[in-house]
């Protein structure tokens, strides 16, 4: 994991106000970037993979497993943290387009 976003979820958890979906980490960090360094059996990811990925929390851990369905390639350079960041806040643009729409 090289980088995580932090957003208001990540703040509330933090101060008590919204604890994470049961079986989640306690860690914070609800999206991270990063190389993938392994992969389970079956998975369509590589090692040394760059991608980018969505969990439930955890994301700001040295390590991080994700289901690989909640992963994306990342054409970024992930050593920096704007990987980590721009999925929850493309997905939020996403999402208030197709409500508005």
């Amino acid at each position: 994991m090289a980088a995580a976003g932090l957003n208001r979820a990540d703040l509330l958890q933090k101060a008590g106000l919204y604890p994470p979906p049961p079986g989640a980490s306690q860690a914070l960090g609800l999206e991270c970037s990063g190389v993938v360094s392994e992969v389970g059996a079956g998975s369509s990811w590589q090692v040394g993979d760059r991608v980018c990925a969505l969990l439930a929390g955890g994301g700001m851990a040295a390590e991080v497993v994700v289901d690989g369905r909640h992963v994306l390639p990342s054409v970024l350079d992930n050593t920096r943290p704007v990987g980590a960041s721009l999925l929850a806040m493309n997905d939020n643009d996403v999402s208030q387009l197709n409500h508005v729409a």
